[in-house]
């Protein structure tokens, strides 16, 4: 047998490794041009991106601010008075909570993106309890009988903000239904129309 023979054979095993890391590298430089490059975005994936910047929640959010008064009246004969007036500034955010949308939400109808939008809700509510005034009148009997039973009439007159607030702002027309948001998002969207190459409509 020849003594370069061992030689050779080093040599094949070397350039046989180089074959194959290089075919690794070619693979993996391929599969990241895909990842980087995956092609154009679909009219679909632009809306949804669009929907989920924070410059599109000021369309579907509305911020309430008012004082509310909630008023309670649990007088008896027997026992005699017992009222309770419970004023303060309330602050609500209400609206719809584009968090929840999903790509799933958009999906395309013929030439159309159509958006599915969630219920509209009351995303947040506070009391500002530095402005809250407080004025009862009650008998002594009432007052006694409050103790023993461990009844917070201020307490729960404060639990009633809430649903007292919402009756109110729905009363004046402050919170628009789905419709509404709707139609709103939709004339914004026709700005959108060229950039995404569709157009779109909210439901």
């Amino acid at each position: 047998m020849s003594p370069e023979t061992p030689v050779l054979r080093f040599l094949l095993r070397l350039l046989s490794g180089f074959i194959l890391v290089a075919a690794v590298v070619t693979a993996a430089f391929v599969a990241a041009s895909r990842w980087w490059n995956p092609g154009p975005v679909s009219p679909e994936r632009q809306v949804y991106n669009l929907l989920k910047s924070d410059a599109m929640a000021f369309l579907v959010t509305q911020r309430l601010t008012s004082q509310i008064t909630v008023e309670v009246d649990e007088s008896s004969l027997w026992l005699g008075s017992s009222r309770g007036t419970l004023t303060g500034i309330v602050r609500m955010y209400y609206g719809v909570d584009l968090e929840q949308l999903t790509p799933g939400s958009v999906h395309r109808e013929g030439d159309v993106c159509v958006v599915d939008l969630p219920e509209p809700a009351v995303l947040d509510f506070a009391v500002d309890v530095g402005t809250l005034s407080f004025r009862t009148e009650r008998s002594i009997l009432q007052i006694v009988g409050d103790r023993l039973r461990g009844h917070d009439l201020r307490g729960d007159l404060q639990n009633r903000f809430r649903s007292a607030a919402e009756a109110y702002f729905r009363e004046q027309e402050l919170m628009p239904d789905r419709a509404t948001l709707c139609a709103r998002l939709t004339e914004h969207s026709e700005s959108w129309s060229g950039r995404v190459g569709a157009e779109v409509r909210f439901r």
